[in-house]
């Protein structure tokens, strides 16, 4: 997402409702982007619960409802870096992309 739509979302207070969240998007852009945009905003406070570190910005409602709770992935990324020491690993089924940087 571009930086303007990413610094509106920033200025969004965490307890608006959809409602007023629209509202404030629609009055900066076209309706499309502030459809989207709003979609976006709404995702990433529903993953908070998920993936606490926050790392998540780019979501589909689809991937985040499939997604490994952060701590999971985690945890998973130990083990493989524990079995495989040195070893560069791509996991093809990493979704999100939640963990990264192990």
């Amino acid at each position: 997402m571009n930086a303007r739509v990413e610094a509106a979302l920033e200025r969004l207070a965490p307890d608006w409702d959809a409602l007023k969240v629209s509202h404030a998007l629609r009055r900066e852009f076209p309706a499309d982007i502030a459809r989207r945009a709003a979609e976006l905003w709404e995702l990433r406070g529903r993953a908070k619960a998920r993936f606490p570190s926050g790392q998540l910005r780019a979501l589909t409602r689809k991937g985040l409802e499939q997604a490994t709770r952060e701590a999971v992935a985690r945890e998973r990324a130990r083990r493989i870096v524990r079995a495989v020491p040195g070893a560069l690993v791509f996991d093809a089924t990493c979704g999100l992309g939640g963990v990264e940087g192990l």
